[in-house]
């Protein structure tokens, strides 16, 4: 099994990539708001499953909603008992004619394995909100290379 060295270097290196791309996304972002606008009447429910991308270091979610209420999904890591959670991303997904979503969500910049990723689906504010969580791991963790448990490792 690969051993983590150089851990703190990486917690340091995924860290400041997350808050520098927060900073500058909430700059340009607040450059671009559209105008406030008025939601429909919508009410429901979403649901939410969520699965590694199998060979990626990605997430399928998947779930329904109520049609006419687009979701909004945010990836938040929590990468230390000593660090904050942070927001890592967000997308927008949008209900078929039968309420049903799915999107892949790349999981960067977060890489560490073995922290815990919460995913939030919300809508309008008649919609309930959900919520599901997976811990990061390996983008071929069903894949076994012999060269990863010789005496010593290829590390």
């Amino acid at each position: 099994m690969p051993r983590f060295l150089h851990l703190p270097r990486l917690l340091h290196s995924i860290v400041a990539t997350l808050i520098s791309g927060a900073m500058l996304g909430s700059v340009s972002a607040a450059q671009n708001l559209p105008a406030p606008r008025q939601a429909p009447q919508v009410s429901g429910a979403i649901s939410l499953e969520v699965h590694p991308l199998e060979g990626s270091e990605a997430v399928v979610v998947t779930g329904f909603a109520p049609v006419a209420a687009p979701v909004t999904i945010t990836l938040l890591a929590t990468l230390s008992s000593d660090i904050p959670t942070v927001v890592v991303s967000r997308h927008d997904a949008h209900p078929d004619a039968s309420g049903r979503f799915q999107t892949i969500i790349p999981i960067a910049p977060n890489f560490l394995r073995g922290s815990i990723m919460d995913v939030l689906a919300t809508s309008f504010s008649g919609v309930t909100p959900a919520t599901a969580q997976f811990i990061v791991g390996p983008p071929n963790g069903k894949t076994s290379v012999s060269a990863e448990y010789m005496p010593g490792g290829i590390w």
